[in-house]
């Protein structure tokens, strides 16, 4: 056989097939190994972010304000602009690239305080009495 003009229409059907069953086996594959990228981007951007001390768990904090934490930096136009899941392949690996760059520079998130801390340490009001006069003086 030297031309597909000379298949018979089953065997054009049979090849056909093979050829889409290969194209979809390819196309698995691929998505596979994207979704593995995805996967091991995500974790390396996760342990730079702990490093730099933005995902952490503070002792009776609910596991989604850390979420919120890391969300609110990672959609910040200066680092990313949107949150983790949103993210392509591409815009992972550029992340990853600008954490591990301020991670190596010495970039040291400011945690925030929470409401019971913030009350634990806020100052104590001191009232003054002043021997002469009839009050306190503020």
């Amino acid at each position: 056989m030297e031309s597909t003009a000379e298949l018979t229409d089953g065997q054009l059907q049979g090849l056909i097939n093979t050829l889409e069953d290969e194209k979809r086996r390819r196309t698995a594959e691929r998505e596979a190994r994207e979704a593995d990228i995805v996967r091991r981007r995500r974790s390396r951007i996760l342990r730079l972010l702990t490093d730099i001390g933005v995902y952490y768990v503070e002792p009776g904090e609910p596991k989604e304000a850390c979420w919120r934490r890391v969300n609110r930096f990672l959609s910040s136009p200066r680092i990313a602009g949107k949150v983790l899941y949103e993210m392509t392949v591409e815009e992972l690996g550029r992340v990853e690239r600008l954490l591990r760059s301020m991670h190596n520079k010495g970039y040291v998130y400011r945690r925030e305080e929470s409401a019971a801390h913030a009350r634990e340490t806020s100052r104590p009001v001191v009232l003054v009495v002043s021997p002469t006069a009839s009050g306190p003086v503020n």
